[in-house]
């Protein structure tokens, strides 16, 4: 199994402020679209939409330019393979971003995040992995999945912190609708 990697996207360091201004925008319309209360996150109804699909719909022209880099870096770690990707905001406060990402794995074979506005964050891999991620602007992280991982403050922070969690499967979702909670056919993007 490959182990992960992190690159750093241009898109995101040339473009942070067009960026996250994207994502302000979208993030009540993903509430609306999604059906998502204010008591619940965009993290835990991850299954209920995609980030790029929705920005795509919404014309958002950064955000599909990060979508299309980083289909590239998924490209190249999966040496090409045909596979599909889910992704989602994570968009937390100070207050909030321990809990909303306490301890948790992905059940799927690649995961991984882009960190948009991080703040003064770290990913610790827990478990039999043991190792952390500082969490810097532009970060795309990129790994084997059923890894045990947990996201925690570092220092103070003001404002929202944002990333883009994401996971890859090779199965097909439209033959396999058992083993995926949720409104699966239109939160799944073919990658190829």
């Amino acid at each position: 199994m490959k182990e992960y990697k992190i690159i750093k996207s241009k898109t995101v360091v040339d473009n942070l402020d067009g960026i996250v201004s994207e994502i302000e925008e979208l993030e009540p319309i993903i509430r609306l679209q999604a059906a998502i209360p204010d008591w619940e996150t965009t993290t835990w109804t991850y299954d209920r939409y995609n980030i790029f699909l929705v920005a795509k719909e919404h014309g958002k022209p950064l955000l599909n330019f990060l979508y299309e880099e980083l289909k590239e870096v998924i490209l190249e770690y999966t040496e090409g393979k045909t596979c599909w990707l889910q992704s989602w905001l994570n968009y937390d406060t100070h207050k909030t971003v321990e809990q909303n990402l306490r301890e948790h794995q992905h059940a799927w074979p690649v995961q991984g995040y882009i960190s948009i506005n991080p703040k003064e964050t770290k990913t610790i891999f827990t478990k039999k992995y043991d190792y952390e991620v500082i969490n810097e602007i532009g970060n795309i992280y990129i790994g084997p999945g059923y890894r045990f991982h947990k996201v925690v403050n570092t220092d103070a922070y003001q404002g929202t912190r944002i990333t883009i969690g994401w996971d890859i499967t090779y199965k097909d979702p439209r033959e396999t609708p058992e083993s995926y909670s949720g409104n699966y056919g239109s939160r799944f993007i073919q990658i190829n």
